[in-house]
């Protein structure tokens, strides 16, 4: 991509990028025209308007001339990879960084609207990751078998693990995090 200052024959000042395919420079749009402007755009339709391919060729997203994002023709997202696995619609690769997913209160968690089951948070009054079930949310800092079949007993900060019996838990502000072994009295 360059910029051109100069005016000459169809040539104006602006954008311009390199059509291999066609031999040619072509002008970044303005705001008016067909192409996309640097300074976003009206009345576009997404049936006919969007940012991609119309080839078998995946989207590349670079800053300081290296990828850092592919799309690549099934649909995978790789970030930190130009080949992100075929098994994961989403791969984050990298060995000096990690991935940071939504940090919340206990409160904040709990006005999420209609929670997809397997949605995540980081839940800072714990101080560990969340999960919802389906049912309920659930730590994953201490995990218990068959989380689906948690149930009250009696009071909503004590429950009961039906798969297994004596093993109760308790609630670190609506999530599961600490088990009792009743048999034993061993906490963990």
């Amino acid at each position: 991509m360059v910029y051109d200052t100069v005016t000459v024959n169809d040539v104006s000042p602006g954008f311009y990028y390199w059509d291999g395919s066609g031999g040619k420079w072509v002008r970044l749009a303005t705001g008016s025209g067909s192409g996309w402007a640097l300074n976003g755009n009206a009345g576009t339709d997404s049936a006919s308007n969007f940012i991609g391919t119309t080839d078998v060729q995946a989207l590349v997203m670079k800053t300081n001339s290296s990828e850092r994002m592919r799309i690549n023709r099934n649909g995978n997202v790789g970030v930190g990879t130009a080949s992100p696995v075929s098994s994961a619609i989403l791969e984050v690769s990298s060995t000096t960084k990690g991935m940071r997913m939504p940090v919340m209160t206990t409160a904040q968690r709990n006005a999420i609207s209609s929670p997809v089951t397997g949605l995540q948070v980081y839940n800072t009054d714990c101080n560990h990751v969340d999960y919802y079930n389906g049912t309920c949310w659930v730590s994953m800092s201490k995990s218990i078998p068959d989380p689906v079949e948690i149930t009250s007993v009696p009071a909503s900060n004590h429950f009961l693990c039906r798969s297994i019996p004596h093993l109760f838990c308790t609630r670190c502000s609506g999530s599961h995090s600490l088990y009792m072994d009743r048999a034993t009295g061993s906490y963990y």
